[in-house]
């Protein structure tokens, strides 16, 4: 991950997660509030990066920008949504091994409760 990507500009503090699906998570105290926070969580679930320089899920840094991403959480400042690619990220590693998935649709039932 590009350390840094979300700070304040000028900034020489740095927010990471540790890895893809990682644990760790240090969010800088200039780093730009929920956006910041939001991107970082990202990778905790298992979400890339989408811009040039990032670390995509599979752990592979990108050589470009991701096509069509411009003002997503996982790519830069714009705030709009997550991606339908960061969408399906998330979806795909919540079903590996190890990881639990909930069905939280209602609490009848669930182990959301």
């Amino acid at each position: 991950m590009n350390p840094g990507r979300f700070n304040a500009p000028g900034s020489n503090n740095r927010s990471h997660a540790d890895k893809i699906n990682g644990r760790n998570v240090e969010i800088a105290p200039d780093a730009v509030g929920a956006i910041t926070v939001g991107h970082e969580m990202g990778h905790t679930m298992g979400a890339g990066d989408q811009y040039s320089g990032g670390i995509n899920a599979n752990g592979r840094q990108l050589s470009s920008d991701v096509p069509g991403t411009q003002g997503a959480i996982m790519r830069d400042y714009g705030g709009n949504s997550a991606t339908q690619q960061t969408r399906n990220e998330i979806e795909n590693n919540a079903t590996q091994p190890g990881n639990r998935v909930l069905n939280c649709s209602s609490t009848q039932g669930s182990s959301c409760k």
